[in-house]
């Protein structure tokens, strides 16, 4: 017998995890603090103001300072964030993403909802970098029923509510008296998910079962998956007559809007009901070919369901992406083709590209995403406490990437958490959104370089930026006045050879670089501030770069304009051969003298 997939296991942990929760009011309050001596302490963020936020331990202990804490992790059970509309990954020229939905497009201004949240905040459009699909997907249709003619169903007169809705103003209303409704996928495929809201009124009404089902194909014939989502039951159910197995959970229905999920990939098959796993079982060992939905055979001839937001998504191989200058917009089909010109309009189904022989209409099917045009902004300062929250998940994709932002925290209760963005703007978030906040300090934060920079001699396709700059790195910023607390320059480091004090003696190029050789260095105003390659132990990918935080002397600013330089030294056998690495994200950071905090 074969061990079970790491995705088996974590549906064993869903299905504990939403037996022990189950009723349960779970609190905010459920947060650790790792702290810089390796505790780990239970309790909760809160703080009226910056200077004021604190780790309050659950044991009643003196409250800690951010100063001293590494992480704070949120514990409650894991789960995704359920978006109501067209999933995208959504990245700022500062080079940080998150995942969330294009509200309105204007050739000013871009209306965003984060996925999860009801909120709409709006950006300049030139602080968009890119909008791509979720990592690892190409999303196959979006309907949210809001214009005609519907993509689906394919019917004359759809009959759309404007009464209730998920999202927008329609949802589309199905009656047993009608015809069951029926979507045959173009081309059937073996992983992916299917999404789709549902109206519950929480009434047992006897009879009026209805049933959504996912019919897969395979070696052995059809397989169905059917999902009986009420009213004339307590809980909702799921049913495989022809196998395979599942292990299944109870979950009471409840008055309201609610959100189905299907999964499944070669190992493991799940299907939830607002983020709570209802079932979980092996694969299907076949390809999705459609989907049904329709009354039970008993149901009443007046039976009615309504459904909204209806998404679906295949998984396919994440590619990576390079993100190179550019003086047109670029559209990336799935076919690897691009199409330059001008984004005239993004929304939840197509992108509009005005190029040279006119407009063209491409649905994001087709799409694996958009890069605008480069430009250089600048950013204004942040004041508070600035750390990097680690968004939670609101993506299913196994492995999907990791989003943060750089903010600075403004105020934290048990409820929620309040901090402010350069582009984002002040936003309130409650604590499901939030996996982790990592503090970095109190006080002034600067981004000065938003870019990544490929510093070396070789082409390396791996990285974010395959072709390398040749050219030293300099960045200028401008001081008004001498800080008198303590100032430092922050970057991220990817592929950079290491020459730390706790650097495994066995690398390559060790002694080379303690020598003096093949090391990539930073000064300001031409004061040298040493090597890069001594502040790290190891080499880490470029997906999982390091952040340094390299302390600068007062003596070595100046009113008025400043430079930050990083440039490499070549190798002792050869000076045309310089060490490969990308270094990104520059920010210049003042800390709040300690009398103030």
């Amino acid at each position: 017998m074969s061990a079970p997939s790491y995705w088996s296991q974590c549906i064993t942990l869903f299905l504990l995890l939403g037996a022990a929760f189950a009723g349960a009011d779970v609190t905010a309050a459920e947060q650790s603090a790792r702290l810089k001596d390796r505790r780990v302490i239970p309790g909760e963020l809160r703080g009226k103001t910056p200077e004021t936020l604190f780790f309050f331990s659950a044991a009643d202990a003196a409250p800690i300072p951010l100063s001293k804490i590494q992480s704070i992790s949120n514990q409650r059970p894991v789960s995704t964030v359920t978006a109501r509309g067209a999933l995208r990954r959504i990245s700022l020229v500062s080079g940080e993403s998150f995942s969330g939905e294009i509200v309105k497009w204007s050739p000013d201004s871009v209306e965003l909802r984060l996925a999860g949240d009801d909120q709409v905040c709006t950006i300049p459009t030139d602080t968009v970098a890119a909008i791509f699909q979720p990592q690892g997907t190409v999303n196959l249709l979006y309907e949210d029923f809001e214009q005609e003619p519907l993509q689906w169903p394919p019917t004359e007169n759809p009959r759309r509510d404007p009464q209730h809705s998920r999202s927008g103003k329609f949802s589309l209303l199905i009656s047993s008296a009608a015809p069951p409704l029926h979507y045959q996928l173009p081309t059937p495929f073996s992983a992916g998910q299917v999404e789709l809201s549902f109206h519950d009124y929480s009434t047992q009404d006897a009879g009026s079962i209805w049933i959504v089902e996912f019919r897969f194909e395979t070696q052995l014939g059809e397989r169905v998956l059917r999902t009986e989502i009420g009213p004339s039951q307590k809980a909702y159910a799921l049913k495989a007559p022809l196998g395979p197995r599942f292990s299944h959970q109870q979950l009471r229905r409840t008055a309201g809007w609610h959100d189905l999920r299907v999964q499944f990939d070669s190992l493991d098959t799940m299907v939830l009901i607002d983020d709570a796993v209802l079932a979980a079982g092996p694969a299907m060992k076949g390809v999705l070919k459609s989907i049904r939905i329709s009354p039970q055979k008993k149901a009443a001839t007046d039976a009615q369901l309504r459904i909204d937001d209806l998404r679906i998504t295949r998984f396919v191989a994440s590619q990576q992406t390079e993100l190179r200058a550019k003086t047109q917009d670029v559209l990336i089909m799935a076919t690897g083709d691009e199409i330059f010109g001008s984004i005239v309009q993004v929304n939840a189904t197509q992108v509009r590209m005005q190029g040279k022989f006119g407009a063209v209409d491409v649905p994001w099917s087709e799409l694996r995403g958009l890069l605008r045009r480069e430009a250089e902004p600048t950013f204004p300062p942040m004041s508070g406490a600035a750390a990097r929250i680690q968004i939670r998940a609101a993506s299913a994709i196994p492995q999907a990437p990791s989003e943060f932002l750089t903010v600075a925290l403004e105020s934290a209760t048990a409820d929620e958490v309040t901090w402010t963005h350069p582009l984002l703007g002040r936003q309130r978030w409650p604590w499901k959104r939030i996996q982790k906040i990592e503090p970095i300090f109190v006080g002034q934060y600067q981004l000065l370089f938003p870019g990544i920079r490929h510093l070396g001699d070789e082409l390396r396709p791996q990285f974010r930026r395959s072709h390398p700059s040749g050219d030293p790195l300099s960045v200028d910023f401008s001081l008004d006045e001498l800080p008198t607390a303590p100032v430092y320059v922050s970057l991220s480091v990817a592929q950079l050879e290491p020459s730390g004090p706790e650097t495994p003696p066995g690398r390559p190029f060790l002694d080379e670089l303690r020598a003096g050789h093949l090391g990539t260095y930073l000064s300001i105003n031409g004061h040298p501030q040493g090597s890069l390659n001594e502040r790290i132990n190891f080499r880490t990918d470029v997906d999982k770069p390091d952040r340094l935080r390299i302390p600068i002397p007062i003596k070595a600013l100046q009113v008025g304009k400043n430079r930050i330089e990083i440039r490499q030294h070549p190798s002792m056998r050869d000076a045309t051969d310089f060490d490969d690495c990308e270094v990104s994200h520059i920010a210049l950071e003042i800390e709040r003298p300690a009398a103030t905090h």
